[in-house]
């Protein structure tokens, strides 16, 4: 047997003790403590017990899917000393694998829970997952903490229960999940829900929250206030922080390296973790990069890395979100200090250097429209590209042209090949048919097209893709592909009796037979279910974008069309229905009453006749689709809350941060 070298001294290096994280058994249950004098008592099902303060009979209690309560009961877990942090074992809840992992900062008191949900199956599993709690004390007050960059949303609740201030941590600022957190007055219990937790297949999902014992809400508001996401997240494994969904995503940073900006002064930060605070005084930067020049004006520049251990280039990020890589035309970078000294500091010292925040300066630089991501770490906002892009997919060679791309990664997590997403709102995976790509960068307009290789490409960024929900038909595949769009054409369906032909745009839903996963069950329309055998080894799918593809039959996992059209006599006896509503009032009401009682079955049909016909008549046929949608409606449905809101029983107002 051979194994390549590179191979052999990787297994060497991470099986040696320097690599190796040392895990060591602990018993249930177990005691952590903070310098707030708690003592967190953590119990074989993960729930947080009395400890020393009877702040909680029962904390942290973790329930997946509604009805499945993690309890793994066991009699020891896993302890790693590094971080502080406890691992409960893995137990199957509504098809996921769940494990618990809880660590305390000792000096803040935040007790951190990693709810880890794995999802082992070949398809996405959405679930609601519910932490609870219930205090030792009835709860006397209570205040929602708001989210500071996003209005409506909230990170956290505060409450009193006579004795002290407890803190509830629900996710972090500007997190594009946020939970829902529900308590009242004279009870004893705190509820935090996310709701519909989707975990793609054969992927990981982490979520977060934290609980602080302090002295009094206002104690405990204020240390929700605190902006801690990054120390909360800390002492989590580099592997599992990538996977946590209710933290906003590492946007701020570059290369996995924080932002570093100054309130009231500029910061250098030497490799040896030294500050020097004070004034830059560089005028400008001047950079020798892979694709040109670049002169960047220092009123521009809001922070610079240094990248690499033997010969570090500089990653300059600019306050329009664009990030440049490249060799720094000076060797130092002067700084004047507080003192008034002027000091040159070399570049080969530096670790990374911040400006203080200027009128006008973004949060956050944030890198809009189309821009190309490159795997040194560059962001550059480019035009659209001229050409189409080829691609070689599991439907064959297709070209894509540029308006119907949403984004290309060509350096995906986890995936091997190529992540396409369309404009619609489709997604699937396939491989760049060019070893190089053409683009113009508006950072240097007047250099027309500029090749970069491929290889040196991480993601290609131009139009956000259409948001896709239960009314959009799909087509989803057991590679969890995604193509939004509708059948076309014909299929040939072998039933137990006879060969059916169906017309693809007449199909509501396709889903495999329970007990044989090689036949099918195919809705129609109007209700009618066929099952048998498809003939053909593909079918034929148009997307909203307007792409054709031929998709392998033995990949489907399931079709949803809300809107199928109708058959061709139906069809036609509404064209002539149709073609009436541009009559007198009296004549447009009787047909409006006639297409209403013909029932939502041919909300397809009208869909595809409505926009041929005059504005008047369009508005009549909405009425009617109008009609359809509100008898769907389930009776006395509540209107929906606020998404990620912290919903309390008492009267009470967000607080917040900047106040």
């Amino acid at each position: 047997m051979v194994i390549r070298a590179s191979v052999l001294i990787a297994v060497l290096l991470f099986a040696s003790p320097v690599f190796a994280r040392a895990l060591a058994p602990v018993p249930l249950p177990y005691s952590f403590h903070d310098n707030q004098g708690m003592q967190w008592d953590i119990m074989p099902d993960g729930t947080i017990g009395p400890g020393n303060a009877d702040v909680f009979d029962s904390g942290a209690r973790l329930i997946i899917g509604g009805s499945f309560q993690y309890n793994a009961a066991a009699q020891q877990c896993q302890f790693d000393a590094a971080r502080n942090e406890i691992i409960l074992p893995s137990q199957t809840l509504a098809e996921l694998s769940v494990s618990r992992r809880i660590s305390i900062d000792e000096k803040s008191g935040w007790l951190r829970f990693a709810e880890v949900l794995e999802n082992p199956t070949a398809r996405a599993i959405k679930v609601p997952v519910h932490v609870a709690f219930q205090t030792g004390q009835p709860i006397e007050s209570s205040q929602p903490i708001g989210d500071p960059k996003q209005a409506g949303k909230f990170v956290g609740l505060a409450i009193s229960d006579m004795q002290r201030g407890i803190a509830f941590l629900t996710g972090g600022r500007g997190a594009k999940i946020s939970a829902t957190a529900t308590a009242q007055a004279g009870m004893n219990i705190v509820d935090i829900a996310y709701e519909n937790i989707e975990v793609p297949p054969h992927q990981t999902v982490v979520i977060i929250h934290a609980e602080g014992v302090r002295g009094s809400r206002n104690d405990a508001e204020a240390l929700l206030q605190r902006d801690d996401d990054r120390q909360i997240l800390s002492s989590l494994p580099p592997e599992l922080i990538k996977h946590v969904v209710n933290f906003r995503d590492r946007g701020g940073t570059y290369l996995d390296r924080d932002l570093l900006r100054g309130d009231l002064l500029d910061i250098v930060e030497l490799r040896t973790g030294d500050q020097y605070k004070g004034t830059l005084r560089e005028p400008k930067y001047q950079l020798k990069t892979a694709y040109g020049a670049i002169e960047l004006p220092a009123e521009r520049v809001i922070s610079m890395f240094a990248i690499g251990d033997y010969r570090p280039y500089a990653l300059i990020v600019t306050s329009d979100g664009q990030a440049f890589a490249g060799e720094l035309s000076s060797p130092a970078i002067r700084m004047e200090l507080s003192s008034g000294q002027m000091t040159p500091i070399p570049f080969a010292s530096v670790a990374r250097l911040g400006y203080r925040h200027r009128n006008g300066d973004p949060e956050e630089p944030k890198l809009d429209g189309p821009a190309l991501i490159l795997r040194a770490g560059d962001r550059l906002r480019i035009g659209p590209p001229a050409q189409s892009i080829a691609v070689a997919t599991r439907y064959g060679r297709i070209e894509l042209s540029p308006p119907t791309i949403a984004s290309l990664a060509l350096q995906a997590e986890e995936q091997p090949v190529h992540q396409i997403t369309l404009n619609d709102g489709s997604t699937f995976a396939g491989l760049i048919d060019a070893t190089s790509l053409k683009f113009n960068l508006r950072e240097l307009s007047s250099a027309g097209a500029i090749a970069f290789p491929a290889a040196t490409v991480s993601r290609l960024q131009l139009t956000p893709p259409r948001a896709v929900d239960e009314q959009t038909p799909q087509l989803v595949l057991s590679t969890s592909e995604r193509l939004v769009g509708t059948l076309s054409g014909t299929m040939t369906l072998d039933t137990a009796f006879d060969a059916v032909q169906i017309n693809g745009a007449e199909v509501r839903a396709v889903a495999h037979h329970a007990n044989t996963p090689a036949e099918v069950e195919i809705t129609m329309w109007d209700g009618a279910v066929l099952g048998g055998r498809l003939h053909a080894d593909e079918v034929n799918v148009t997307l909203m974008c307007g792409l054709q593809l031929h998709v392998p039959a033995g990949l489907i996992d399931h079709y949803a069309n809300p809107a199928p059209i109708c058959s061709p006599a139906v069809l036609k006896e509404l064209q002539t229905l149709v073609g009436q509503m541009s009559g007198d009032d009296e004549t447009s009401a009787k047909v409006i009453e006639r297409l209403t009682a013909l029932g939502p079955d041919i909300a397809g049909g009208l869909k595809s006749l409505r926009e041929s016909q005059s504005s008047a008549v369009r508005e009549r046929i909405d009425r009617v689709l109008g009609g359809f949608e509100a008898a769907n409606k389930p009776p006395n449905t509540p209107p929906p809350a606020p998404q990620g809101g912290v919903q309390i029983q008492q009267q009470v107002q967000p607080v917040d941060r900047d106040q």
